[in-house]
Protein backbone atom coordinates (compact mmCIF):
# COMPACT_ATOMS: atom_id res chain seq x y z
CA UNK A 1 0.00 0.00 0.00
CA UNK A 2 1.37 3.45 -0.75
CA UNK A 3 0.32 7.04 0.05
CA UNK A 4 0.08 9.78 -2.47
CA UNK A 5 3.24 8.79 -4.69
CA UNK A 6 1.83 4.67 -6.20
CA UNK A 7 5.14 3.77 -6.38
CA UNK A 8 6.54 4.44 -2.54
CA UNK A 9 5.96 2.05 0.15
CA UNK A 10 4.78 2.99 2.96
CA UNK A 11 7.04 1.89 5.14
CA UNK A 12 9.50 4.55 3.37
CA UNK A 13 7.59 7.16 3.94
CA UNK A 14 7.32 6.20 7.81
CA UNK A 15 11.02 5.64 8.02
CA UNK A 16 11.03 9.00 7.05
CA UNK A 17 8.77 10.46 8.92
CA UNK A 18 10.04 8.85 12.09
CA UNK A 19 13.93 10.09 10.89
CA UNK A 20 12.02 13.49 11.05
CA UNK A 21 10.37 13.32 14.49
CA UNK A 22 14.00 12.19 16.06
CA UNK A 23 15.88 14.70 14.15
CA UNK A 24 14.35 18.05 13.32
CA UNK A 25 11.28 17.76 15.80
CA UNK A 26 11.13 20.96 19.13
CA UNK A 27 9.56 17.73 21.13
CA UNK A 28 12.20 15.53 22.81
CA UNK A 29 10.95 11.98 21.36
CA UNK A 30 12.15 8.76 23.58
CA UNK A 31 11.95 4.86 22.42
CA UNK A 32 12.17 2.72 25.68
CA UNK A 33 12.13 -1.05 25.85
CA UNK A 34 9.60 -2.80 27.98
CA UNK A 35 12.32 -2.50 30.92
CA UNK A 36 12.13 1.02 30.42
CA UNK A 37 15.85 1.15 28.93
CA UNK A 38 16.48 3.88 25.98
CA UNK A 39 16.37 2.45 22.69
CA UNK A 40 16.89 5.88 20.47
CA UNK A 41 16.79 9.85 21.51
CA UNK A 42 15.55 12.72 19.62
CA UNK A 43 18.25 15.64 19.51
CA UNK A 44 15.86 17.43 21.08
CA UNK A 45 16.18 15.28 24.01
CA UNK A 46 20.39 15.82 24.07
CA UNK A 47 20.15 19.28 22.75
CA UNK A 48 19.29 20.14 26.70
CA UNK A 49 21.92 17.97 27.89
CA UNK A 50 26.55 18.01 26.98
CA UNK A 51 25.82 14.44 26.45
CA UNK A 52 25.79 12.24 23.14
CA UNK A 53 22.99 10.27 22.65
CA UNK A 54 25.01 7.21 21.71
CA UNK A 55 26.06 7.01 25.42
CA UNK A 56 22.24 6.67 26.95
CA UNK A 57 21.35 3.93 24.51
CA UNK A 58 20.85 0.80 26.79
CA UNK A 59 20.55 3.36 29.98
CA UNK A 60 17.46 3.30 32.17
CA UNK A 61 15.32 6.29 31.57
CA UNK A 62 16.15 7.40 35.42
CA UNK A 63 19.65 8.24 34.35
CA UNK A 64 18.60 10.34 31.26
CA UNK A 65 16.61 12.87 33.58
CA UNK A 66 17.22 12.40 37.05
CA UNK A 67 13.79 13.34 39.01
CA UNK A 68 13.43 16.00 41.22
CA UNK A 69 11.20 15.29 44.70
CA UNK A 70 8.17 12.90 44.54
CA UNK A 71 8.12 12.95 40.64
CA UNK A 72 8.31 9.69 40.05
CA UNK A 73 7.82 9.45 36.29
CA UNK A 74 10.01 5.96 36.06
CA UNK A 75 6.90 4.01 38.37
CA UNK A 76 3.99 6.07 35.90
CA UNK A 77 5.82 4.29 32.83
CA UNK A 78 5.77 0.91 34.66
CA UNK A 79 2.33 1.37 34.53
CA UNK A 80 2.37 2.03 31.17
CA UNK A 81 3.51 -1.02 30.48
CA UNK A 82 1.74 -3.47 32.42
CA UNK A 83 -1.79 -1.91 31.55
CA UNK A 84 -1.71 -0.27 28.08
CA UNK A 85 -3.60 2.99 29.36
CA UNK A 86 -1.56 6.10 28.09
CA UNK A 87 0.13 9.08 30.22
CA UNK A 88 -0.85 12.74 28.80
CA UNK A 89 1.03 15.51 29.86
CA UNK A 90 2.33 14.83 32.87
CA UNK A 91 4.47 17.39 34.39
CA UNK A 92 7.41 16.83 35.79
CA UNK A 93 10.54 17.78 37.18
CA UNK A 94 13.67 16.72 36.21
CA UNK A 95 17.30 18.08 37.03
CA UNK A 96 19.25 18.09 33.98
CA UNK A 97 22.76 17.36 33.65
CA UNK A 98 24.73 20.43 32.04
CA UNK A 99 27.47 23.08 33.59
CA UNK A 100 25.88 23.81 35.93
CA UNK A 101 23.10 21.32 36.66
CA UNK A 102 19.75 22.71 35.85
CA UNK A 103 16.56 21.77 37.06
CA UNK A 104 13.69 22.07 34.09
CA UNK A 105 9.71 21.26 33.92
CA UNK A 106 8.40 18.41 31.49
CA UNK A 107 4.91 17.57 30.73
CA UNK A 108 5.50 13.77 29.64
CA UNK A 109 3.28 11.94 27.52
CA UNK A 110 3.46 7.95 26.98
CA UNK A 111 2.36 4.89 24.80
CA UNK A 112 2.50 1.81 24.46
CA UNK A 113 3.65 0.00 21.35
CA UNK A 114 2.97 -3.16 20.47
CA UNK A 115 3.47 -5.81 17.71
CA UNK A 116 1.36 -7.17 15.26
CA UNK A 117 0.60 -10.16 17.37
CA UNK A 118 -0.08 -7.99 20.60
CA UNK A 119 3.48 -8.28 21.70
CA UNK A 120 4.73 -5.43 23.93
CA UNK A 121 7.64 -3.85 22.08
CA UNK A 122 7.93 -0.88 24.19
CA UNK A 123 7.12 3.06 25.05
CA UNK A 124 7.06 6.24 23.04
CA UNK A 125 7.72 9.32 25.18
CA UNK A 126 7.51 12.55 24.66
CA UNK A 127 8.85 15.39 26.47
CA UNK A 128 8.04 19.20 26.11
CA UNK A 129 9.84 21.16 28.01
CA UNK A 130 7.54 23.78 29.64
CA UNK A 131 9.99 25.51 32.35
CA UNK A 132 9.54 28.62 30.83
CA UNK A 133 5.42 28.53 31.30
CA UNK A 134 5.82 27.07 35.16
CA UNK A 135 8.31 30.10 36.25
CA UNK A 136 6.15 32.34 34.90
CA UNK A 137 3.20 30.96 36.38
CA UNK A 138 5.42 30.62 39.90
CA UNK A 139 6.09 34.23 39.54
CA UNK A 140 2.67 35.06 38.99
CA UNK A 141 1.77 33.06 42.48
CA UNK A 142 4.59 34.93 44.04
CA UNK A 143 3.51 38.36 43.21
CA UNK A 144 0.14 37.68 44.08
CA UNK A 145 1.28 36.11 47.51
CA UNK A 146 3.10 39.67 48.36
CA UNK A 147 0.04 42.08 47.18
CA UNK A 148 -2.47 39.79 49.22
CA UNK A 149 0.06 39.57 52.59
CA UNK A 150 2.47 42.42 52.62
CA UNK A 151 1.67 45.65 54.28
CA UNK A 152 -1.31 44.49 56.34
CA UNK A 153 0.14 46.56 59.31
CA UNK A 154 1.20 49.87 59.70
CA UNK A 155 4.93 48.88 60.45
CA UNK A 156 7.30 49.37 58.63
CA UNK A 157 9.03 46.02 60.67
CA UNK A 158 6.25 44.06 60.52
CA UNK A 159 6.13 44.61 56.67
CA UNK A 160 9.81 43.19 56.15
CA UNK A 161 8.87 40.55 58.18
CA UNK A 162 5.65 39.58 55.75
CA UNK A 163 7.78 40.17 52.95
CA UNK A 164 10.51 37.47 53.33
CA UNK A 165 7.78 35.14 54.53
CA UNK A 166 5.99 35.50 51.31
CA UNK A 167 9.26 35.06 48.96
CA UNK A 168 11.07 32.03 50.79
CA UNK A 169 11.10 29.48 49.44
CA UNK A 170 8.51 29.89 46.40
CA UNK A 171 11.15 32.44 44.98
CA UNK A 172 14.40 32.88 46.75
CA UNK A 173 16.08 30.63 49.32
CA UNK A 174 17.05 33.17 51.78
CA UNK A 175 15.91 36.77 52.07
CA UNK A 176 16.87 40.18 53.89
CA UNK A 177 15.09 43.66 54.00
CA UNK A 178 17.14 46.60 55.58
CA UNK A 179 15.37 49.95 56.02
CA UNK A 180 17.12 53.40 56.62
CA UNK A 181 17.07 54.00 60.41
CA UNK A 182 15.48 57.30 60.26
CA UNK A 183 12.28 55.82 57.78
CA UNK A 184 11.87 53.49 60.54
CA UNK A 185 11.21 56.36 63.09
CA UNK A 186 8.83 58.17 60.31
CA UNK A 187 11.30 60.57 58.80
CA UNK A 188 11.46 61.77 54.89
CA UNK A 189 13.57 59.31 52.89
CA UNK A 190 16.58 60.61 51.55
CA UNK A 191 17.00 61.18 47.80
CA UNK A 192 19.19 58.88 45.35
CA UNK A 193 21.96 58.74 45.77
CA UNK A 194 21.62 57.65 49.06
CA UNK A 195 24.54 59.49 51.10
CA UNK A 196 27.66 57.82 52.32
CA UNK A 197 26.98 56.56 55.88
CA UNK A 198 23.56 56.83 56.30
CA UNK A 199 22.62 53.55 58.79
CA UNK A 200 20.19 50.98 57.12
CA UNK A 201 18.31 48.49 59.99
CA UNK A 202 18.09 44.85 59.34
CA UNK A 203 14.29 44.58 59.89
CA UNK A 204 13.70 40.81 58.43
CA UNK A 205 15.83 38.08 57.65
CA UNK A 206 14.38 34.36 56.33
CA UNK A 207 15.70 31.14 54.93
CA UNK A 208 15.23 27.61 54.33
CA UNK A 209 17.65 26.40 56.42
CA UNK A 210 17.11 25.51 59.98
CA UNK A 211 20.12 27.60 61.38
CA UNK A 212 21.43 29.57 58.63
CA UNK A 213 23.99 31.98 58.82
CA UNK A 214 23.42 35.80 59.27
CA UNK A 215 25.84 38.64 58.53
CA UNK A 216 23.98 40.49 61.07
CA UNK A 217 21.28 40.07 63.43
CA UNK A 218 17.75 41.67 62.72
CA UNK A 219 17.35 44.75 64.59
CA UNK A 220 20.84 45.88 63.99
CA UNK A 221 21.79 49.42 62.74
CA UNK A 222 25.05 49.68 60.45
CA UNK A 223 26.58 51.90 58.05
CA UNK A 224 26.66 49.91 54.48
CA UNK A 225 30.51 49.45 53.90
CA UNK A 226 31.04 50.34 50.35
CA UNK A 227 31.63 49.99 46.73
CA UNK A 228 28.93 46.63 46.73
CA UNK A 229 26.30 45.92 44.78
CA UNK A 230 24.47 46.82 47.99
CA UNK A 231 25.76 50.88 47.78
CA UNK A 232 25.40 50.51 44.14
CA UNK A 233 21.90 50.29 44.25
CA UNK A 234 21.47 52.46 46.63
CA UNK A 235 22.89 55.27 44.71
CA UNK A 236 21.25 54.45 40.94
CA UNK A 237 17.54 52.83 42.28
CA UNK A 238 18.99 49.44 39.78
CA UNK A 239 18.18 46.15 41.01
CA UNK A 240 21.16 43.91 39.85
CA UNK A 241 21.92 40.22 39.53
CA UNK A 242 25.21 39.14 40.55
CA UNK A 243 26.95 36.43 40.64
CA UNK A 244 28.49 35.28 43.57
CA UNK A 245 32.53 34.02 42.97
CA UNK A 246 34.31 33.70 46.07
CA UNK A 247 36.95 36.73 44.79
CA UNK A 248 34.94 39.16 43.68
CA UNK A 249 36.83 42.41 44.13
CA UNK A 250 33.82 43.65 46.47
CA UNK A 251 33.58 40.90 48.67
CA UNK A 252 36.88 42.43 51.12
CA UNK A 253 34.65 45.79 51.59
CA UNK A 254 32.21 43.73 53.75
CA UNK A 255 33.51 40.79 55.63
CA UNK A 256 30.94 39.50 57.13
CA UNK A 257 28.42 39.17 54.27
CA UNK A 258 31.01 37.73 52.05
CA UNK A 259 31.56 35.03 55.25
CA UNK A 260 27.92 34.43 55.39
CA UNK A 261 27.36 34.14 52.01
CA UNK A 262 29.92 31.74 51.63
CA UNK A 263 28.61 29.30 54.32
CA UNK A 264 25.15 29.26 53.02
CA UNK A 265 26.38 28.11 49.73
CA UNK A 266 24.76 31.44 48.00
CA UNK A 267 25.85 31.67 44.01
CA UNK A 268 23.81 34.08 43.11
CA UNK A 269 22.28 37.63 44.33
CA UNK A 270 19.82 39.64 43.85
CA UNK A 271 19.56 43.36 45.11
CA UNK A 272 16.70 46.02 44.59
CA UNK A 273 16.09 49.35 46.07
CA UNK A 274 13.07 50.01 47.86
CA UNK A 275 12.51 52.88 46.48
CA UNK A 276 9.85 56.01 45.90
CA UNK A 277 9.65 58.76 43.75
CA UNK A 278 13.88 58.67 43.67
CA UNK A 279 14.09 58.38 47.54
CA UNK A 280 15.77 55.25 48.93
CA UNK A 281 14.01 53.90 51.82
CA UNK A 282 16.26 50.74 52.04
CA UNK A 283 17.53 47.34 50.13
CA UNK A 284 16.02 43.93 49.36
CA UNK A 285 18.41 41.20 49.13
CA UNK A 286 17.35 37.60 47.96
CA UNK A 287 19.80 34.54 47.35
CA UNK A 288 19.82 31.41 45.63
CA UNK A 289 21.91 28.56 46.88
CA UNK A 290 22.73 24.93 45.91
CA UNK A 291 21.06 23.29 43.15
CA UNK A 292 17.70 26.62 42.99
CA UNK A 293 18.88 28.40 39.52
CA UNK A 294 20.64 31.42 39.30
CA UNK A 295 18.22 34.65 38.84
CA UNK A 296 17.54 35.29 35.55
CA UNK A 297 15.91 38.74 33.29
CA UNK A 298 12.19 37.36 34.50
CA UNK A 299 13.01 36.96 37.79
CA UNK A 300 14.57 40.54 37.78
CA UNK A 301 11.29 42.08 36.63
CA UNK A 302 9.49 40.42 39.42
CA UNK A 303 11.76 41.67 41.81
CA UNK A 304 11.14 45.14 40.85
CA UNK A 305 7.14 44.81 40.85
CA UNK A 306 7.70 43.22 44.76
CA UNK A 307 10.00 45.96 45.71
CA UNK A 308 7.43 48.31 44.34
CA UNK A 309 4.67 47.31 46.04
CA UNK A 310 6.88 46.93 49.47
CA UNK A 311 8.47 50.08 49.32
CA UNK A 312 4.99 51.66 49.16
CA UNK A 313 4.00 49.74 52.15
CA UNK A 314 6.74 51.30 53.98
CA UNK A 315 6.26 54.75 53.15
CA UNK A 316 2.54 54.36 54.27
CA UNK A 317 3.82 52.91 57.85
CA UNK A 318 6.18 55.95 57.93
CA UNK A 319 3.67 58.55 57.32
CA UNK A 320 1.11 56.78 59.65
CA UNK A 321 4.29 57.14 62.64
CA UNK A 322 5.29 60.53 61.68
CA UNK A 323 1.42 61.78 62.19
CA UNK A 324 0.66 59.97 64.80
CA UNK A 325 3.91 61.39 66.78
CA UNK A 326 2.77 64.89 65.05
CA UNK A 327 -0.71 64.20 66.84
CA UNK A 328 0.57 63.09 70.44
CA UNK A 329 3.06 65.96 70.70
CA UNK A 330 0.27 68.63 69.54
CA UNK A 331 -2.23 66.68 72.30
CA UNK A 332 0.37 67.21 74.90
CA UNK A 333 0.54 70.52 73.82
CA UNK A 334 -2.91 71.70 74.53
CA UNK A 335 -3.45 69.33 77.76
CA UNK A 336 -4.47 72.12 80.39
CA UNK A 337 -1.76 72.67 83.33
CA UNK A 338 -1.63 70.01 86.15
CA UNK A 339 -3.31 72.03 89.01
CA UNK A 340 -1.29 72.82 92.38
CA UNK A 341 -1.72 70.38 95.65
CA UNK A 342 -4.45 71.41 97.92
CA UNK A 343 -5.36 70.12 101.72
CA UNK A 344 -8.25 68.31 102.21
CA UNK A 345 -10.59 69.51 105.35
CA UNK A 346 -10.17 67.57 108.35
CA UNK A 347 -12.47 67.02 111.27
CA UNK A 348 -10.64 68.72 114.60
CA UNK A 349 -8.49 66.84 117.05
CA UNK A 350 -9.98 66.89 120.28
CA UNK A 351 -7.45 67.72 122.38
CA UNK A 352 -9.15 68.30 125.86
CA UNK A 353 -7.79 66.03 129.19
CA UNK A 354 -10.35 62.93 129.39
CA UNK A 355 -11.87 63.49 132.97
CA UNK A 356 -11.95 61.50 135.86
CA UNK A 357 -14.34 58.88 136.61
CA UNK A 358 -16.63 58.91 139.52
CA UNK A 359 -16.16 56.29 141.91
CA UNK A 360 -18.34 53.03 141.37
CA UNK A 361 -18.29 53.60 137.54
CA UNK A 362 -16.77 51.41 134.58
CA UNK A 363 -15.46 52.50 131.52
CA UNK A 364 -16.72 51.60 128.55
CA UNK A 365 -16.32 52.69 124.32
CA UNK A 366 -17.19 55.85 123.35
CA UNK A 367 -18.11 56.75 119.82
CA UNK A 368 -16.36 60.38 120.47
CA UNK A 369 -13.36 58.96 120.68
CA UNK A 370 -13.09 59.56 124.24
CA UNK A 371 -13.85 57.41 127.51
CA UNK A 372 -17.51 56.29 128.88
CA UNK A 373 -19.20 55.50 131.91
CA UNK A 374 -22.28 53.60 132.42
CA UNK A 375 -24.01 56.33 134.28
CA UNK A 376 -24.34 57.38 130.55
CA UNK A 377 -22.51 60.54 130.40
CA UNK A 378 -20.08 60.86 126.98
CA UNK A 379 -17.95 63.66 126.72
CA UNK A 380 -18.33 63.92 122.92
CA UNK A 381 -22.08 64.57 123.43
CA UNK A 382 -23.44 61.48 121.78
Amino acid sequence: MAYGDPGRPADEISAAMLEALFTRSPVALHLLDPDLRVVRLSTAATGMRETSPDDLVGRPVRDVYRMVEDNDLETALREVVETGEPLWQRLVRACVRAEPPEERCFEATAMRLEGADGQVLGLAVTALDVTERERGRARARVLDAVRRRVGRTLDPVVTGEELVEALVPEFADIAVVEVVDSVVRGDEPPPAPLPPGTPLMRTAFRSGRTHPPQAHPVGDVRRLPGPTPFTQALTDLRPRVVPLRPRAPWMPADPPRADAMHSSDSHTLLVVPLALRDAALGLVSLYRTDESPPFDAGDRRLAVELAAHAALCVDNARRFIREHTVAATVHRQLLPAAPSPTRHWRPPICRSPAPTPAPGTTRSPCPAGGPRWSSGTCPGGV
